[in-house]
């Protein structure tokens, strides 16, 4: 357990990895959120609240790979205006007192034409290392999203374009990533959502998400991907205005990780 701890710390101070959650949702459907909707694509795809009409409140907590000490919890908030959806996001991600990771994000998204939406976000990063201090960063994100057909969407989500941040006369990289994927209701019981997500510095993925409506109010979810190839399952309840959704994931060395949400409109 030492061991990877201090792996991770390492790992850490090379490089920041935005530790971005994307909620119980999304992370039971592999996490391919690029062209989905709803509060939680704050975590995801921002342009994905653009089409929001009610405010929308909602925290998550995840266990990261049990008995590993390894938390996040994130709290997501969005607010139809004139000007377009205004969202906050924020994920505190921790390995026991060794390395703490928060972020920060101020979103604005604004549909056009019904068809087209454009999110632009301003993040902050912040990595504490127990005996090594803090290290703290701006980024910017872009998000895109086209809604071809009522049912069909294509979005793409561009993480940190400005390859390198430089705070103070400390410079530090943070991760860049670029994720395309599409979304469509094959019939009103079943969403699919496909992803592919691209570090520029050495990582590639490619993720399925399956949700299927039992009922009106009971959802089940699932999905796969591929760098590792890890398996997750879910499912969500809606009551009207309340929201409670659960997942599970399982790593094939780490073994399973689970969180869980509460989100509310109004």
């Amino acid at each position: 357990m030492r061991f990877f701890i201090i792996f991770l710390i390492l790992f850490f101070a090379e490089k920041l990895k935005a530790q971005t959650d994307s909620g119980p949702r999304f992370m039971a459907m592999a996490n391919a959120g690029t062209a989905l909707e709803g509060v939680f694509t704050l975590g995801s795809n921002q342009a994905g609240i653009a089409s929001l009409k009610r405010s929308e409140l909602a925290l998550a907590f995840q266990e990261h790979n049990h008995s590993t000490n390894v938390r996040s919890i994130a709290a997501f908030f969005a607010l139809p205006t004139n000007v377009g959806v205004l969202g906050l996001y924020a994920n505190k991600y921790s390995v026991k007192q060794d390395l703490n990771e928060l972020r920060g994000g101020l979103t604005l998204s604004r549909l056009f034409a019904s068809k087209f939406a454009v999110a632009g976000t301003l993040n902050y990063h912040q990595l504490s290392i127990s005996q090594s201090g803090v290290n703290k960063a701006l980024t910017f994100d872009l998000g895109l999203q086209y809604k071809l057909s009522q049912n069909w969407v294509i979005g793409a989500h561009f993480v940190n374009p400005l390859t390198f941040v430089q705070v103070k006369a400390l410079s530090y990289k943070v991760s860049s990533q670029v994720r395309v994927g599409t979304s469509y209701i094959l019939s009103n019981q079943i969403l699919l959502a496909i992803e592919s997500e691209y570090d520029l510095d050495d990582y590639y993925d490619f993720r399925l998400g399956l949700e299927y409506s039992i009922i009106n109010k009971l959802k089940l979810r699932g999905g796969t991907s591929f760098a590792p190839f890890k398996q997750y399952v879910g499912a969500g309840v809606d009551l009207n205005r309340i929201g409670v959704d659960a997942a599970t994931s399982f790593h094939p060395q780490l073994g399973a990780s689970s969180q869980l949400s509460l989100n509310y409109a109004f």
